[in-house]
């Protein structure tokens, strides 16, 4: 009979336990929601270093980018990068890739950090690119309520040029009424519950050919702005370009206007549908940047674990001319090394980070990362080609590089 009893009571708490585990929702990570999205984007003109190589010079050309006042659309885990357009999926375990794009890999970490890179091809050209930043979850509460909501038609005090702007679920979304060739793809960035939002970015194109020439120019493009209630807006945007060959000068363009004809009920509306913000949110390069080809030979993937003896770098290229394909694949898994040595040097010296963080703020430790990669980026390094193949039925390269060691202490 004791020993009955404890049988039954072994099986009630066991029941117990697995009602209370089912009963507990699970917890989605990461949530689907309106995200703000600020980051610091470093690219390096891979296939520009490959193309002055080609004519025995030694060429670089990079760029680092600060981005602030972003929204971004998480759905399922995925969402849409606003600079690349490039569709970024994000595990529960925090794990970044990309369905569009195999070569992206990184991590996100439940305090909104990211960190991810790949290879990125635009106009046949292949870039390195690294983005670090922070992805975090909005409240409702904390956007602009749905008083705000509406169709405004903004004029420039200087030029009168018109905006059409739309305001909608917190987001701000403007593009010009009368588009010109030179117009950029505006994205959507965030409205504070008071109305107001801010966003800009700051950039720096560094070009040079060694013992030649270095040109350097930085951009700064910054908005600021306040919708009411009552349905008029005021938005004031400060531009400056300096360095090699510019002015330096400041601009400031004011703009302001009034809620146009179209009412709020119109709004809810299409909110219910794919609403224009929406479709900006998830609109996407809609395209493999790095092509999977039908038969890479069976020592290639795209990311090759490092190990205690080597790291490695792996690149496909396609390309009609067999030795330039091979040389952009070998220079692209280069670059591939040099970030993994960024990542372990940042590794090493994380009590130095953290001090840099404490003292001074996130920004400084932000920019040492990409004054790190800049470094590697023009640094030659002792590699030693693994493996190199050139498919000649589908006119591509496939190249593995690898590091000892023993042989780069750092």
């Amino acid at each position: 009979m004791k020993r009955d009893f404890y049988i039954k009571a072994l099986f009630l708490a066991f029941a117990l336990a697995l009602f209370s585990c089912a009963s507990v929702p699970k917890t989605v990570f990461p949530p689907d929601g309106i995200y703000s999205y600020d980051f610091e984007r470093y690219v390096d003109c891979i296939e520009v270093t490959a193309m002055y190589k080609a004519y025995g010079m030694d060429a670089y050309q990079n760029i680092l980018k600060k981005s602030y006042g972003n929204a971004v659309l998480m759905q399922g885990g995925t969402f849409v990068e606003p600079d690349t357009r490039i569709l970024i999926s994000i595990s529960p375990s925090g794990e970044v890739t990309s369905p569009q794009n195999p070569s992206i890999t990184g991590i996100y970490k439940k305090n909104g950090d990211f960190f991810f890179q790949g290879y990125y091809e635009e106009n046949s050209q292949i870039s390195k690119i690294t983005i670090n930043g922070r992805l975090l979850l909005t409240k409702e509460s904390d956007r602009a309520s749905e008083d705000f909501n509406g169709d405004f038609i903004l004029t420039d005090n200087g030029s009168e040029r018109k905006q059409k702007v739309r305001i909608e679920n917190g987001l701000y979304l403007w593009e010009y009424e009368e588009k010109e060739e030179d117009d950029f793809e505006t994205w959507p960035v965030i409205v504070s519950s008071d109305g107001r939002f801010h966003s800009g970015f700051d950039m720096t194109v560094r070009s040079g050919v060694k013992n030649m020439s270095d040109m350097l120019v930085s951009s700064t493009c910054e908005s600021y702005g306040k919708v009411k209630a009552d349905g008029t807006i005021q938005v004031q945007t400060i531009t400056k370009n300096y360095g090699s060959t510019q002015s330096g000068e400041e601009e400031r363009i004011d703009f302001s206007g009034v809620r146009g004809s179209e009412n709020l009920s119109q709004i809810s509306k299409e909110k219910s549908r794919d609403s224009k913000i929406k479709k900006a949110l998830t609109k996407s390069s809609g395209k493999m940047q790095v092509p999977k080809k039908e038969n890479p030979p069976e020592w290639y993937a795209d990311f090759i674990p490092n190990d205690s003896d080597f790291l490695y770098g792996s690149a496909r290229k396609s390309h009609a001319d067999k030795e330039t394909a091979l040389r952009i694949a070998e220079l692209t898994a280069v670059s591939q090394i040099k970030s993994s040595l960024v990542q372990e040097i940042l590794s090493k010296s994380e009590a130095e980070k953290s001090m840099i963080q404490e003292g001074d703020g996130k920004t400084k430790a932000e920019s040492r990362f990409f004054r790190t990669a800049e470094t590697f980026s023009l640094m030659k390094i002792p590699y030693e080609v693994a493996e190199s193949f050139y498919d000649e039925k589908t006119d591509t390269a496939y190249v593995v590089v690898r590091l000892d060691r023993s042989k780069y202490v750092y």
